[in-house]
């Protein structure tokens, strides 16, 4: 009982200082493998230019899968609270991938992000910025072998940018007038397994692109990461910039059991 107690302390300290708050995912995307158990997640990022009105950017949360059930409840910056849900149709096998639909942020807010619903990353504020609130998606995930997974899916909301680049791969790229409401984005990412427990992941969310370094343990997963890297090409004097940032999640299931 002492253990658990110092546990909850010692997470409940890292909340204070804490983009992504999911066990099942790459960085910033949903992915169609699930892992049982219930986890707590944290995560913080910093901006690399003081300029940014997003200066630091704590959040929490607490996800619970089972079976093919995957709920997260989320705390943004410590402001705002939203819900993700998602549902594993099929599991993997030799010929075919893992599917699974979902909804990130249910909330209380029509415009939600990591950093809560006052606040919004410079390079986000587009002038027709797609409703986060209900982001439908639908995702596949596939182990190519044993260094490689992919992970390759289609959503709204969240999934879906303006940005002079990220336009590019929505469906609004078709027309010629903007449905930002229900415009769809791809989003995919890539697992490169160097050497067990660490990997590395590429991905793009629809709205930036981004690397971590992962670290994987049935008890703990932690990622070194860094998001929105085509604003390595921004102007010099831009606020649009680089954040980097550290998050963990902590497996409560590996500790006392199912």
């Amino acid at each position: 009982m002492k253990k658990f107690w110092m546990l909850i302390l010692f997470f409940c300290f890292l909340s204070l200082n804490s983009q992504m708050l999911h066990y099942n995912s790459y960085i910033d995307i949903p992915t169609a493998n699930y892992t049982d158990g219930l986890f707590i997640n944290l995560d913080m990022n910093f901006a690399t230019k003081s300029e940014s009105a997003v200066t630091f950017d704590p959040n929490i949360g607490i996800e619970y899968t089972y079976k093919e059930l995957n709920t997260a409840l989320k705390w943004y910056n410590g402001a705002d609270f939203a819900f993700d849900i998602s549902y594993q149709i099929l599991k993997q096998e030799e010929n075919r991938p893992s599917l699974a639909a979902g909804i990130y942020e249910l909330a209380f807010n029509k415009f939600i992000s990591p950093a809560g619903s006052e606040e919004v990353y410079d390079d986000e504020s587009y002038l027709d910025r797609p409703p986060e609130i209900v982001s439908l998606y639908g995702v596949a995930t596939k182990n190519l072998n044993e260094k490689f997974e992919i992970t390759l899916g289609i959503g709204r909301g969240k999934f879906v940018g303006y940005g002079p680049r990220s336009f590019v791969p929505n469906t609004d790229v078709l027309f010629s007038e903007n449905h930002e409401n229900w415009a769809l984005g791809l989003f995919g990412g890539l697992k490169m397994r160097l050497n067990n427990p660490i990997s590395i992941l590429l991905e793009a969310d629809g709205r930036d692109a981004n690397l971590a370094f992962e670290y994987k343990t049935e008890l703990l997963k932690a990622n070194l990461y860094f998001i929105k890297l085509e604003q390595i090409f921004a102007d010099e004097n831009s606020a649009n910039n680089v954040r980097v940032g550290l998050n963990f999640s902590y497996n409560f299931t590996a500790v006392y059991g199912k």
